[in-house]
């Protein structure tokens, strides 16, 4: 006995197709729909005081004091924790950034990486520190917390984030970090062309400088905590079980 597959549906096949489409452009419009103020910082923030100057394993870097609402802290931003991910390195695993000669200026905003509405720059994977003024002159180090953002794996970044000051006002050391993302981060050929799920592997990536590299801020990189938004707190969930992350 012979056995046939049935033919498709074609009334079924252009129900689905209709659907999938409606997914799209709802996607599409709803992304456009997004005022910008989504994605700004809606503190104003004040610099103050001379340059604060830290020393970590690629090199010296250069932050800040700021203020806002009458709080102050350091601020240690645009510090590549990974190689640009271009040329030869697009699609691919994320490689330590390397050392750098003379003083890294972290006074600047990073990149956020490319990206559907806001466009971004490749060369975008960087994370930024923000530490009370007195991280190294307390007597015990300061807990740790990574933000990872959401955005649907395609939007947003590391600035982003509005709760910088309340955590360092109570003593927390606090981190937001840059992952690719949409194509750039997710695309998977299955070989060596493009491994896939590069956005994630550079998230690991920033957690391995911030534990190897947070106790010269005053951190204690046994007390590291990381959280998130949207698609960042899904990142929390992939960092505890990828095998990388161990």
């Amino acid at each position: 006995m012979v056995h046939t597959e049935p033919s498709p549906d074609p009334v079924m096949h252009n129900e689905m197709y209709r659907f999938l489409l409606a997914i799209l452009v709802f996607n599409i419009v709803g992304a456009f729909d997004l005022p910008l103020s989504f994605f700004q910082d809606d503190v104003s923030y004040q610099e103050v005081g001379p340059p604060v100057i830290i020393d970590v394993s690629q090199g010296r870097i250069v932050g800040q004091v700021k203020i806002v609402a009458n709080y102050t802290f350091h601020s240690f931003e645009s510090i590549p924790f990974a190689k640009p991910p271009v040329g030869a390195l697009r699609f691919k695993d994320p490689e330590p950034a390397d050392p750098w000669v003379g003083d890294l200026n972290a006074t600047l905003a990073p990149p956020t990486c490319p990206q559907f509405i806001v466009v971004g720059d490749e060369d975008c994977l960087y994370l930024n520190v923000y530490t009370p003024v007195d991280s190294l002159n307390q007597t015990e180090s300061l807990p740790v917390m990574v933000y990872i953002h959401g955005g649907a794996f395609y939007l947003g970044g590391s600035y982003f984030f509005r709760g910088v000051q309340p955590l360092v006002q109570h003593n927390v050391i606090m981190v937001t970090i840059n992952y690719r993302l949409g194509v750039l981060g997710f695309l998977s050929t299955e070989d060596a062309a493009a491994p896939g799920n590069q956005g994630l592997k550079d998230q690991t990536l920033a957690l391995q400088w911030v534990h190897d590299n947070i106790a010269a801020f005053g951190g204690d990189p046994d007390k590291i905590t990381i959280f998130g938004e949207s698609a960042g707190s899904a990142s929390v969930h992939y960092q505890l079980i990828t095998p990388y992350a161990s």
